[in-house]
């Protein structure tokens, strides 16, 4: 069993995760929290970090599974290989969420840079710069 990200249709990632769950799938909706504004009204609302986007773990034969799952687009593939996610990004992912309010943004590293975190709550996560 691997690790997939799911492409849903646009503000389906909750109903998927849900319907995913029901069927006993494993599957990871990553969410933060944002305050939304209306005009008579503020409150925090969880979204998805990643809009239209969720992550399976399951064995590939058995994607049709999956793809028949209500608000599901497609696996995400490069050249028409599917691409798996590995488990070391899934949960450095979770172990990032644990501590929302301490992230912040970085400029001056490059894209393709392969990156470790050195101190704080992320401490010993890595990743590649992508942008």
């Amino acid at each position: 069993m691997s690790w997939y990200a799911i492409y849903t249709r646009p503000r389906h990632e909750k109903k998927v995760h849900l319907q995913l769950t029901d069927k006993k799938i494993e599957a990871y909706l990553p969410l933060i929290t944002r305050k939304r504004q209306w005009k008579d009204r503020k409150k925090n609302v969880e979204m998805p970090l990643f809009s239209s986007y969720l992550f399976v773990n399951f064995d590939y034969k058995y994607r049709f599974n999956v793809l028949e799952t209500d608000g599901v687009v497609k696996i995400v593939n490069f050249n028409g290989v599917p691409a798996v996610v590995p488990d070391w990004q899934i949960e450095s992912l979770k172990q990032m969420l644990t501590f929302p309010k301490k992230l912040q943004l970085e400029n001056y590293i490059r894209p393709g840079e392969i990156v470790e975190v050195i101190e704080g709550p992320m401490r010993g996560m890595r990743g590649t710069v992508v942008n």
